[in-house]
């Protein structure tokens, strides 16, 4: 099944299921992060739109309801990218890369 990961060869059980465990977490966290960035601006507009029907409210709800939703997307981006930049920091440090050849420059 998985022979080669990463360009390298897997042999064991466990070293596939560990790049396989990693794959999905990998997944499940791109899942979650689509799903933080996508409800806070249509659930923001639902509540818009119910609060418009409700109170007879005018379109500067919806417009700030919305604009308040990508806010807290864009927040919820940067904190995702935050700790993706914190994480490769650790690894990094963790693991240094080896010499290459232009390293001298």
């Amino acid at each position: 099944m998985l022979q080669y990961v990463k360009g390298k060869s897997v042999s064991s059980p466990a070293e596939r299921a560990k790049y396989i465990r990693e794959a999905v977490k990998g997944l499940v966290w791109v899942g979650q992060l689509g799903f933080s960035l996508a409800v806070p601006p249509i659930a923001m507009g639902l509540i818009a739109f119910w609060l418009r029907k409700r109170f007879s409210l005018g379109v500067w709800v919806m417009i700030a309801a919305v604009m308040t939703g990508l806010l807290v997307s864009v927040s919820t981006a940067r904190g995702y990218y935050k700790d993706a930049m914190a994480k490769e920091k650790k690894d990094a440090e963790e693991h240094p890369r080896p010499r290459g050849y232009s390293d001298h420059r």
